[in-house]
Order: C-alpha cells, then sequence, then structure tokens
C-alpha cells in the first residue's frame, strides 16, 4: 500500500536483524497493525511525497521523516509509548510541513506550473539528471520558506522558472522530433548529403519548422508532428535516392542507361495495368497517358462507384426531364402542325429543324459537362454543373505556406483546367480564390487574391486563352463550404474555383 517508504522500514529491518536479532518481533504488516498511529503517519508521508510537500517545505518534512524513523525503531524494541510519542511528534511535523507547502505553493506557484509542464512534456524521462538538478534547486527554495526567508526564495523564482521551461521545451523537442533528427541522421551517414542534396536539404529545412513551431508555440504539438513527419519522410527519400545514385554508379550507367532503367520499371507499372508502353512518344505524353489510366483505375474504387451512382441517378433525372421536355414539344410541334401545315408548310419544317437543334444542344451541353467531370478526380477538384455554366472547384492545389507561387507538381492539374475550358470557346472565364480560417481575414484575402490572378495568369500565359474573357479575385476566409474547426474542412475550404460563364451556346 505504502510503496514510497517501504524501503526505508525494510532498511531498518534489516539494520535491527543485524543488530539485536532477539527483540525483532514484527514484521511490516504485524507493525502496521498493531501501531496505526505510525501506520497513519506511513501513508500520509507517502502521500505528501507524492505530491512534492518534500520539495516545498524539506526541513518539515525531515523532520517528520525522522520522527516516523524513530517511531518505527521503538515499535521493533517494543517501547511503545516512545513510539506513540514519536508518531504524534510526526504528524504535528507532518501538518506544519504542510502548512508551509501551502505558503510555498502560493510564492512558486509559477515556478511549480513550470516544472508540471516540464514533466508532463517527458523531461524526467529524456533529461532525468537536469531534472535532478533543478529539484534539488527547488528543495533549496523550499528550506529558504521553511525558514521564513521569502524575499530571498522569491529573488531565486524567476531564473528556476526559466530553467523549468527551458527543459520543457528541450524534453517536446526531443518527444517530437527525436525520430526525424535521427532519420536525417542515418540519410547523411549513407551519403545523402553528396547524393541526394536538395531532398536532404529538404529534410532539415522541414525539421528546422518543426523545432521553430516549438519554440514559437509549445501548445502547438500537431504542427511541429506534421513538419517532423515531413521531414522523417523527406530523410528517407533522400536515403533511397542516394542507393539508387551509387547503384547507377557501381554499374557505370550512361545517361541513356539510366533512362532504359526508368523506362522499365515504367513498363512494369503499365504491365500492371494491362496497358503495353511503347515509348514511341515524348515522355511527357507517356506520364500523361499513364497518370490518365490510372486516373481511371482510381474511378474503380469504392468511393468512385458512389459518386457515379449519384451522377447516374441525377443524370437519370435530367434524362426524364429531357424526356418529359420533348414529349411537351413533340405534342405542342403536333398540334400546331395540325393547325398550320396547309398555311406554313414551311415554318413547319423550320419548327422540325428548331427541335433538333434544341435536342443536339441538350446532347452537347451534357456530353461536354461528362468530359470536363471526367477530367479530374476526386483528390483534385470536384466539378458542377449550374444550368448552362460549369463551376470547377479545385481543392487539389498544393500551394507553399503563405505564398501564391504556382508550383510544378501543379501543373499537371492545371492543364486539366486549361482543358475544360477548352470545351466552351466563348465563355467568360471567373477565378475565385478561398483560404480557410487560419490566420488574420485581411492576410488570407490578399492571398487568396494573388493565387487567384496566378492561376489566371497561368491561363493566359501557359493555356493560351484569351486574357480579356478572365476575371480572378480572392475571397479570402469569406466563403466557406465546410467547418473550419476540423482539419478535413479546411483543406475543403483552401480552393480555387473556376467558374466557366456560357450564355447559352
Amino acid at each position: 500500500m505504502y510503496n514510497r517508504l517501504t524501503h526505508i522500514l525494510l532498511f531498518l529491518m534489516l539494520i535491527t536483524l543485524g543488530a539485536c536479532s532477539t527483540t525483532m518481533r514484527l514484521s511490516l504488516e504485524e507493525l502496521r497493525v498493531q501501531y496505526p498511529e505510525l501506520a497513519k503517519l506511513e501513508q500520509r508521508l507517502d502521500e505528501a511525497k507524492t505530491k512534492g510537500k518534500d520539495l516545498l517545505a524539506p526541513e518539515s518534512y525531515q523532520t517528520a521523516l525522522d520522527a516516523y524513523i524513530s517511531g518505527f525503531t521503538a515499535a521493533q524494541e517494543n517501547q511503545r509509548e516512545i513510539a506513540l510519542q514519536y508518531a504524534r511528534e510526526g504528524m504535528a511535523a507532518l501538518d506544519t510541513a504542510l502548512q508551509t507547502a501551502q505558503t510555498s505553493e502560493k510564492i512558486l506557484s509559477e515556478v511549480l506550473s513550470a516544472r508540471s509542464r516540464a514533466r508532463k512534456a517527458g523531461a524526467e524521462s529524456f533529461y532525468a539528471q537536469q531534472m535532478q538538478e533543478l529539484d534539488k534547486e527547488l528543495t533549496k527554495i523550499g528550506h529558504l520558506i521553511d525558514n521564513n526567508q521569502i524575499e530571498k526564495a522569491k529573488e531565486r523564482r524567476p531564473e528556476l522558472q526559466k530553467a523549468y521551461l527551458d527543459l520543457e521545451l528541450q524534453a517536446l523537442k526531443q518527444s517530437t522530433i527525436e525520430s526525424a533528427q535521427k532519420a536525417i541522421a542515418n540519410a547523411i551517414a549513407n551519403d545523402a548529403s553528396k547524393l541526394a542534396p536538395k531532398t536532404i536539404a529538404n529534410a532539415q529545412e522541414e525539421l528546422t519548422l518543426a523545432q521553430s513551431v516549438l519554440e514559437v508555440d509549445r501548445t502547438n504539438r500537431d504542427k511541429a508532428n506534421a513538419h517532423a513527419t515531413r521531414a522523417t519522410i523527406l530523410a528517407n527519400r533522400s536515403m533511397h535516392i542516394a542507393e539508387v545514385v551509387k547503384e547507377f554508379r557501381r554499374r557505370d550507367y550512361s545517361g541513356e542507361d539510366i533512362v532504359l532503367a526508368y523506362q522499365n520499371e515504367l513498363s512494369k507499372l503499365g504491365q500492371a495495368m494491362d496497358e503495353e508502353l511503347l515509348f514511341d512518344k515524348p515522355n511527357e505524353q507517356t506520364l500523361q497517358d499513364m497518370r490518365n489510366s490510372i486516373s481511371s483505375l482510381y474511378e474503380s474504387n469504392s468511393d468512385n462507384k458512389r459518386r457515379a451512382l449519384e451522377l447516374e441517378a441525377e443524370l437519370s433525372q435530367l434524362n426524364e426531364a429531357h424526356q418529359q421536355e420533348l414529349i411537351s414539344l413533340r405534342q405542342q410541334h403536333a398540334q400546331d402542325m395540325a393547325q398550320l401545315e396547309s398555311q406554313y408548310t414551311g415554318k413547319i419544317s423550320m419548327l422540325g429543324k428548331t427541335q433538333e437543334h434544341l435536342e443536339r444542344m441538350h446532347e452537347e451541353q451534357r456530353a461536354r459537362f461528362e468530359r470536363v467531370q471526367a477530367l479530374f478526380s476526386d483528390r483534385e477538384a470536384n466539378v458542377y454543373r449550374q444550368k448552362n455554366n460549369v463551376l470547377i472547384s479545385v481543392h487539389g492545389f498544393k500551394f507553399p505556406v503563405g505564398s501564391a507561387e504556382i508550383r510544378p507538381e501543379n501543373f499537371a492539374l492545371m492543364n486539366k483546367i486549361v482543358k475544360a475550358i477548352g470545351e466552351f470557346k466563348s465563355s467568360k472565364i471567373m477565378v475565385s480564390g478561398h483560404t480557410d480560417s487560419t490566420g488574420s481575414a485581411d492576410m488570407n484575402k490578399i492571398l487568396s487574391d494573388q493565387r487567384a490572378k496566378n492561376v489566371a495568369k497561368f491561363f493566359t500565359e501557359v493555356g493560351g486563352i484569351d486574357g480579356n474573357r478572365i476575371q480572378a479575385k480572392g475571397f479570402g476566409q469569406e466563403k466557406p463550404v465546410a467547418s473550419n474547426a476540423s482539419a478535413e474542412g479546411r483543406a475543403l475550404n483552401r480552393r480555387v474555383e473556376i467558374l466557366i460563364v456560357n450564355d447559352g451556346r
């Protein structure tokens, strides 16, 4: 029951056994039963130590502990009255210790809070010796309070508080980024610095970001962990890149050998998709074909099947409405034909052509929308039809944090959007940028506006779209499409929307 003080009792029993074994009669449990006063003192001492009261009132606590040990010794020698007297003295000393500890807690509240944070961060595991040294300093301050030297105790508070907080930060860094540090060190040991310098530099940058996040706001461990995880991934990647480079060098690969090895791996991927790659096209076209094939495979998974069923239901509703519209048109047409056949044969013929034109327009609009929708995976964008207009809500962009730069990894997605716009030759294009609620509203609006304009600029400079057709504007966090309370919702809110406005054609 009393684990923290049991070792003291065992030690005293050994001493007593060696010194006067003939007088020792009580086991630990017998002692507690026959001397409940000492057992109660033992329990209270253990509870006080568990709560750190021994650090806050060390002298009073030690007096109580000495009385407990003396009472135990007297009990072993069957000196009952003396043992009970020590128990009473120990209780009184412990009461004084607890009162002093309350005073210490008020005076050292900020220090104790810093100590608690350091322990919670794992400082006792990562930096046991440093933590012990700080606790010794805390005990010294407790001595000062025990002796009513309050001002001296207050003078030593700031330094100890800072030391605990520094140890907390070190422990947080150790627990959060230790694996990333090991991964980077391992990668460097395997020549990543020489053979994959860009990738290992990116890993070190992510590690620095993780450390910086903790230094700025040590409660933001999720963000720090995200950077640390990214650092680990990049470090491992750099090591594998280095291994591949070593293999190429070991085999004395020429530039052609490297390309052939690269194409051989692509061929294996193609075989897995039941597609033969001949490499008789430009490399980018080959990669685009593979991306299209992979996108098609993704569309066969359960989520896309569900989405396909939803689209099929919507299409069925559209077809039903279209059929009703055709029936209505045919009925009206038949009536008009009956009334005007003798007088307006030419007009009747024109009506028939008009009907065919309308049907053809409906079919063309539906086909365009389906082609645009097929361009994007669920992870890239959602495509909606708004009467004659088409809205592409793109959440697959990868902008750098706080930046509007369009990185090369976004080019494939941008080209898809350009292709989608190409389906509507005379349309107007409205590009709108949106962010989640992270950060200030003003900065978010500026950032979203710049991103929208950079996307529009890409359309004109790279996509060859007439700039007079395009408008761009940022709305910041003003128009969320999901809750900003979750990471998934914020990801949906960080988007660029392209509205293709058609004039009915």
